[in-house]
Order: C-alpha cells, then structure tokens, then sequence
C-alpha cells in the first residue's frame, strides 16, 4: 500500500494528540511493512515458480529421449545396449539423483547426472555422452527444452536418423556439436545448425547428396567444420570463403567429391588445416592458393586425381609442417624451392608420376620425420644431403629409378626407424655405416643391383624386426653376426648369389616368423637346430645347394615350408606330421628316397603338397588322399609310386599330378586333365567318359563298356628343329596306304558313337582333317578371321562333328615361304614339348607348300585385352575370377621356368596373348618369341614381343 493512501484516514480523525498521533505512526508503519512483505514475496513466488519448473523440465525431457533409446531390442543392437546398462552408464539419470535432489526439495535437477554439466542457475550447459554404446535416434530429443546448452557431443554412439530433421536450431546457445562415428544419413544442410555454432563435427556417418554448393553467412562464426567419411559428392562451393569467412579447420576427405579446388579457397587466408584426400578431385594445384594459405600448418590433398606441376610457391607455406599429396597424377620435378619449408614434419608425395632427381636441398628440412617419395620415376641418386635430417624417422624410396651408391650420410640418421628403398637400380656395395642407425626396425634393399657381402656390421642393430636383402647381386656367405639380432621376426635374403652353410647362429632368433633363403648358392646340410625355432612360420630354403637330410621340426605355426630343388636325400621326415598349421609342403627336386609317411594325413591344414621330382617309393597312404580334406593341390610326379589310387573323394583337389610312377589309377570322370596321369599303369573310369590321353606302360581301358582300342598319335618333340617337317612328311606318306582303311573304319565308329573330338585320333590321313578346316574356313576367308598377329592370321573353324576350333595360318610369301619361318617353327616345338591346363593346347599343325597352320584349342572369350576394352565384359570378369586367371598364368609360367627342362620363357607375356574360354580359364597362347634356356649356359636375347611393352620374360 502506498503511504498516500493513509493520508484521507488521517484527515477523519480528531485533532492530534501526542498519544493517539503516536498510536497512529505504529499502524501505519504496521501496514506499510504488511504490505511490503507481501509484495516481496509474490515477486518471489513469480520468480522461483518458472526457473524451478524449467530446471525440472530440462530433466524430464532427459529422461523421455533417455526412455526411448532403452525401448530398442533387437539383436542387432541388444549388446550395446547391455554394454551401458551394465556397467550402471545413465543409470544416474533419474529424478533422484539430481544435485539438489533431497527429500525436501519440490524440483529435481538433472546437474548431477553422468554426462551433463551445468551452469550456476542450475540449467544444462553441456551434454557429453561420447563413446557409451547409445543406440537410437535423436527424435525424442527436445531440443527446445536447452536453451542454454553450448556443448552438445554423442559422438562414438549408434545413434541413426536423418540429420536435416532434427531441430539443431532450436539450440540457441551451441557453439560446439560433435556427431561424428554414428549412423546418421540424409543431405548436409548446414542451415539446420545454429547461427552460433563455431564447431561441428560430422565425420564418419552415412551423409548422402551433394555437398552443398551454396553457404548462407548463418554460420559467419564456424571455425572447425569436419565432415570427412560420408558419401557426400558434388564438387567445392565456389562462395565458400563468403559463408564461412572465419573457416580455420576444413575436412571433407573420404568423400566422392570431384572437380577443382576453387580459386576462392585462397580468401582463406587464416586457414590453417585443409583435408580434401580420399576424393575424385581433378585439376592442377594453382600457385594462387599457396601464396594465400600463410598460416596453413596441414595440407591434405592425397589419394585424388590431381595432375599439374607442384609449384614453386609452395615454398611460401613457412607454416606448414605436414604435405600429403601422394596418390595422384603429379608430374614434374620435386621444385628446389621446397627448401622453404623449414617446419615440415612430414612429407608424402609418392605414387604420382614425378621425374626428375631428388633436390639436394631438401637437406635444408631440418624438423621432417616422415620423407615419402615411393612409387614415382626419380631418378639420379640418394643425395648426401639427406643425411642432414637429423629427426627422420621414416624414408621410403622404393618404386623408383634410383641409382648409383647409397651415401654414407645416411649413417647420421640415428632417429631413423624405417628405411626402405626397394625396387631401384641402386648398386655398390651396402655401407657399413647403416650399423649406426641403432633405432632401425625395418630394412628393406630389395630388388636393386646390390653387390658384395653382406655387412657383418649388420648384426649390430638391436632394435632391427624386418631384413629384405633379395634379389640382388649380394654374395659372400650369410653373417653369423645376424644371429644378435635377437627381435628381428623377418629375414629375407633370397636371390642372391650367397653361398656356403647356413649359420647355425639363426637357431638364436626366438623371434623369427619367416626366414627366405632361396635362389642362392647355399651348401651343406640344414642345420639341425634350426628345427627348434618355435615361432616361424615361413621357412624357404628352395633353389640352393643343400645337402643331407631334413632334420627334425616343431613350430607349432609353421604355415609355409619349401625345400625344393636342393639335394636333399634321406626320407620324408615323419615328424612332418606334427606341424598342424602347415598349409604349403614343397619338397620336390630332390633325392628324397622311401614312402611317404602317413603321418602327414596329419596336417589337416594342408593345401598343397608338392613330392615331385623325387625317388619314393612305396604306395600312396590312404589318408593323404582321405584327411586332407583342405588339399587343393597335390603333385606326386615323377617319382616310383606303385600301388592302386582311387580319385573318387577328393572333389575339392584343383589340380593333381600323378604322372610317371608306377601306379594304376580309378577316375571318376575327365573333371582331371589325362597328361596329369600319363606314364602310369592302368588308368580305369567308373564311368562311361573317355579320356585321351598318352600313355605310359599299359592302355587305357573302361570299365563298363568295351570300346575299339583308339590309339593316340602324340606330336612329339623333336631335337632337330630343321628336321622336323621332313620327318612329319616322311612318316604319313610311309604310313598311309597301309593305314588309310584302317584310320577310315576307325573314324567312322567313332562318328557312330557320337565322338566329336576328331583331334582325339592323330594316325590317320591328314587329308580328312585338312579338308574340313578348308571348307570350314572357306579357304581362309576373311569371314571367318577372329584375328592377326606379327607372323599369321587366327580362324575360327567349326568341323562337321562340330567341334570348333582355332587355326593359325602363318603368313607366307608369293613363293609359298614362310615370312618369319624361324618364329612358326620355333611356335610348333614350343607347344610340341610341353602341356599344361594354362596353355593353349595344340591339336595339330600342317607344313606343306600349299598351306601352313596351326591347330589350337578354340578360346571363347578371346584375349584379355578383348576383355577388358569391353565393359559388360570386364564386369563379368569379377575379381575372384581375376585372381584365378592370374594363379592360373603364374602356374603356366612357373611350369615353363622350373618344371621342364630344359626350361623356356616365353617372351611376350602381354594382353593380347593371355586367352579365356568360356569359363574365363586363362591360356597362355603365341609361342612365337618363346626361348628355351640350354642349361650350364649363359642365355643372352634381343628385346622380342609386342611392340612398346616389354615382358617380365624379356
């Protein structure tokens, strides 16, 4: 009540008396403090009843999104969701155990919950749920209820739903979201977000859409935007420096954005971390952006299709401490202004396409630790001047022209871990000087041109776990020094020219996991200890000059064991069958002598076993053809096996050779090619279908029907190349009279039995044959050419049994000469002499005035060049079948190399002589170019083949 409202009541009154007047001043004041009170505490009540019930409601509305991530239980998500419940994370959240949570108070607050923070008037400030398993969507979230939050992180979670729905926006105060490592998807719309917001961080979700191509200044105070490994795609908005004036973090890698860089990127002038790697983005680095990114500390351009010179400006960015561009189209030379990069760290250009030399200042980059310059075509040698960096830590040379000697500076480098400069030129002999580099764990020369001794210095490196000396020229013996090398867990020395023992100081190495000698020179027997190395598990000491018996071996890990072409004799060690993880067994080319065990059956694991090339005897145990039912690959070739071999259970065999024993074999069918049995006894079907192969001591027979006994005329390899025509010549005149009624009776019962393979029967007139490809080709017509090469052009030929198959007509001169005789003739002893599933097989070949071809196995598919020019094709050719046609051409080449002798390379390995049936089964076809290596001698060859590619066989 005011005090004038007293005064009307004054005035009624008598006249003042000092009793009653003082009487009056009482109630008066009585009334003005009644009324005062009552005042405050309506003003009290206003104020206290809307905080409390807003403080409450923050709470409420908590525990609702809370409710809601609870409701899910599918399997999918039910672990995750016991992961939190069970170790008690959110069990906090209830109207309980707030901060001022006692009994007497009216409004629980959410202050004291797991994850939230807030602010002196009791409202939420912060929500920090990071990495607690939370599965579920934010659309029980009310947004609207927090508008005081300013840090809002669930990041790490299984949260889901589409993100431009939600109602950032209502979040007035949030200056920081963080979201990344969940499941949301949807368009990038930034104008959901707060105009307040300085941090956001959506990376690793399923965003969708392109990337926005125009930014609003509603978001004028971000500063950290990251949106890497989505699925966003579209190119960079070209206002992006007006949207985001303040931008100092940007990270879009990992997306499937394309096109250039924009120029406008360079008004970012206080940027300091730009990542765009992992994308489709094209175009040249233009030097306005380095002369604008000052203060760039991160620059992340890798792993796109970015082409163009680095340019010279890049020595402006004085900042910048770490330069990804590596996997890209670059070219040019590394620019010697690079020398300005004084704080770099790391640098990582390999896998582009620079040339050049290595610039001798970049000795002058006294802080990098990481220098990446593989997979590129730099030439020139290791400059000195690296050996200034004092703080590297990595160098990767590997993958380039490099030559001449390594510099002994690079014994400076004692920070160094690793060091690699693999598949170069380089040459001399390896310094001694890298004995200084105590930190190094991995040494990789391989490939190079390396030459003398292995340093014993070597063994002086503590910390050394990889070694990869091969294929060099290093001779001399391997250093019992190495066996200090207590950590190192891979040694891999093959292709050398080292000789002598190996030393017994490798039983040492507990740690070793592999040990690679093969291709060398190495002599004497296997030490016997090295068969206590617990912890190795690939052991290949293939192609050397060992001697003596196999000893003993335990390693419960050994996976891959390959001993084969040494001289090792004795029996096949029974304990073979202890090694239960073993999965590769090689131990053909030697002089192996006795059964082979059972024990082996043993090794459950096993893929493939390799016993060729020996001198065993005995029968073949049952269970290595029963227990090992992983087998895929199974060669017994070439030994004295005898005995009776059932081939009936074991479907999952790829490939199998049993050739030249003394065996009889039951098949169940022709799944198996014949030439894998050839030189064997009696080889028996259980079913109907034939299998024409040639034979060893005994015929072919079948078992359930008696058919006309067919002989096979096998090609066969003649010495005397010169004399090859005339001796085929000679013999079918010899033999066609007294052979043409007989070949005539014969075909026509194999026509009554609905034989279409003609080719299966060579001793009779050639005529037939060579009538029915003329009149199959029209005599060569155009109409019927699938293709043409250097020497001859490829038909297509469908016989009247038909049978289609491939003919080879060499070119040849007015005179009726062959053009390139040496070549065809060299093509016909070629294919004469070997076969194998991978190679074109030769039905045939004609030599005469008129006419001279070949006859090859028809190949649906044509050549892989064919293949992959053609899209729809190319995608049929997936990626499993891929990786069988290459095991297949590496099997064929493998066979030519080491599996005949004397052995051949072909020459021109390329695209157009890789050919694919219908089945996409792969074949090595054109002999033409094809070598073979005289043994005990040196083989020296012109450059052959297709023109402009060079075959690894060059």
């Amino acid at each position: 009540m005011r005090p004038g409202a007293l005064q009307p009541q004054d005035s009624t009154g008598s006249r003042s008396m000092d009793g009653k007047e003082s009487g009056r001043s009482h109630v008066c004041l009585a009334l003005l403090l009644s009324a005062f009170f009552l005042s405050a505490s309506h003003t009290a009540a206003e104020a206290a009843g809307p905080g409390s019930s807003s403080i409450q409601s923050e709470a409420e509305a908590l525990l609702r999104w809370k409710k809601s991530l609870k409701e899910l239980h599918d399997e999918s998500t039910l672990k995750k969701q016991i992961r939190y419940d069970k170790v008690g994370y959110l069990n906090s959240w209830n109207l309980s155990s707030g901060a001022n949570s006692s009994l007497e108070e009216a409004s629980p607050s959410a202050c004291g919950w797991d994850g939230i923070s807030c602010n002196s008037s009791g409202r939420v400030t912060k929500i920090d749920l990071r990495s607690n398993a939370l599965v579920g969507t934010l659309d029980e979230f009310s947004f609207s209820s927090f508008p005081s939050l300013s840090h809002l992180d669930l990041s790490h979670n299984s949260l889901q739903g589409t993100l431009q729905n939600l109602s950032f926006s209502s979040l007035i105060s949030l200056i920081y979201l963080d979201l990344h490592g969940n499941d949301f998807y949807g368009a990038l719309n930034l104008s959901c977000f707060s105009p307040g917001l300085e941090y956001i961080d959506l990376s690793s979700n399923g965003l969708r859409g392109s990337f926005p191509s125009h930014f609003s200044d509603s978001l004028s105070r971000l500063t950290y935007l990251d949106v890497s490994g989505n699925m966003l795609s579209g190119s960079f908005p070209s206002n992006i420096s007006d949207g985001l004036p303040n931008l100092t973090y940007l990270d879009v890698s990992g997306n499937k954005i394309s096109g250039k860089l924009p120029p406008s990127l360079a008004n970012h002038t206080q940027i300091s971390i730009l990542i765009a790697s992992h994308n489709f983005m094209t175009g040249k680095l233009e030097p306005l952006l380095f002369n604008s990114w000052t203060q760039l500390t991160l620059l992340g351009l890798d792993h796109n299709n970015l082409s163009g010179m680095i340019p010279p400006e890049i020595g402006n960015l004085t900042n910048l401490q770490h330069l990804h561009l590596n996997a890209n189209q670059i070219t040019g030379s590394i620019p010697e202004e690079i020398r300005g990069l004084v704080n770099l760290v790391e640098l990582q250009l390999a896998d582009n396409l620079l040339s050049g030399v290595i610039p001798p200042s970049i000795g002058n980059l006294c802080a990098l630790q990481e220098l990446t310059l593989s997979g590129n075509f730099i030439s020139g040698s290791i400059p000195q001047e690296i050996g200034n960096l004092q703080n590297l830590h990595g160098l990767q040379l590997d993958r380039n022209n490099l030559s001449g000697f390594i510099p002994t500076s690079l014994g400076n480098l004692t920070s160094l871990s690793y060091l690699n400069a693999s598949y170069n030129s380089l040459s001399g002999r390896i310094p001694t000087s890298l004995s200084n580099l105590s930190s190094l764990f991995s040494l990789s020369l391989d490939r190079n041109r390396f030459t003398g001794p292995i340093p014993r210095e070597m063994g002086n490196l503590p910390n050394l776990v990889g070694l990869n000396l091969s294929f060099n020229r290093i001779s001399g013996s391997v250093p019992q020094e190495l066996g200090n090398l207590m950590l190192i867990s891979d040694i891999r020395l093959s292709n050398n020219c080292l000789t002598d023992a190996i030393p017994s100081s490798l039983s040492y190495l507990t740690q070793l996991h592999s040990l690679c000698l093969n291709g060398n020179q190495l002599s004497g027997p296997m030490p016997p200890i090295i068969g206590d190395l617990q912890k190795i598990s690939i052991l290949d000491l293939s192609d050397n000059l060992l001697n003596g018996s196999i000893p003993p071996l335990s390693s419960p890990v050994l996976k891959y064991l390959s001993l084969n072409r040494n001289r090792l004799s004795g029996p096949v060690p029974s304990t073979l069958g202890l090694l239960s993880s073993l999965v590769n067994l090689d131990l053909s080319m030697n002089n192996l002598t006795g059964p082979i065990p059972q024990e082996l059956g043993n090794c459950s694991k096993l893929q493939t076993l390799d016993l060729s090339r020996n001198e065993l005897t005995g029968e073949i145990p049952p269970q290595i053809l029963t227990s090992l039912q992983n087998l895929t690959s199974l060669d017994l070739s070439n030994n004295q096996l005898s005995g009776h071999v059932t081939l009936d259970y074991m479907p999952q065999l790829n490939t199998i050779n049993l050739s030249y024993n003394h065996l009889n074999i039951t098949l169940p069918d022709n799944s198996f090619e014949c030439e894998d049995f050839i030189g064997n006894g009696n080889i028996v079907f259980t079913n109907e279908t034939p299998c024409w192969a040639p034979q060893g001591n005994a015929g072919i027979t079948q078992s359930q029907s008696e058919r006309p006994t067919v002989v096979i005329f096998v090609v066969v390899p003649l010495a005397l190349l010169l004399l090859l025509s005339l001796l085929v010549i000679l013999l079918v005149k010899s033999h066609k009279n007294s052979f043409h009624g007989g070949v005539r009776r014969r075909e026509r019962g194999l026509m009554r039995s609905n034989e279409v393979d003609r080719f299966s029967i060579w001793n009779y007139d050639g005529r037939i044959v060579f009538e029915d490809i003329i009149e199959a080709t029209e005599n060569f017509s155009d109409l019927h050419c699938i293709g043409v090469g250097g020497n001859g052009a490829v038909y297509e030929a469908e016989l009247p049994t038909g049978q289609v198959v491939a003919v080879k007509k060499f070119h040849t001169a007015e005179s009726g000469e062959l053009l390139d005789e040496a070549s065809s003739r060299n093509e016909i002893q070629a294919l004469t002499g070997i076969r194998h599933r991978n190679i074109v097989k030769l039905y045939g070949f004609c030599l005469h005035s008129r006419c001279m071809f070949l006859v090859y196995e028809y190949m649906e598919r044509g050549s892989l060049a064919s293949i992959l020019a053609d899209d729809q094709t190319a995608m049929e050719f997936d990626w499993l079948k891929r990786v069988e046609a290459i095991k297949g051409m590496a099997d064929a080449l493998s066979y030519m190399h080491h599996d005949i002798f004397p052995a051949m390379v072909h020459r021109d390995i390329s695209s157009k002589n890789i050919l694919f049936d219908s089945e996409f089964k792969a074949c090595i076809s054109d002999f033409g170019t094809a070598r073979v290596l005289k043994p005990n001698s040196s083989s020296w060859t012109v450059l052959v083949g297709t023109c402009g590619y060079i075959a690894p066989g060059n």
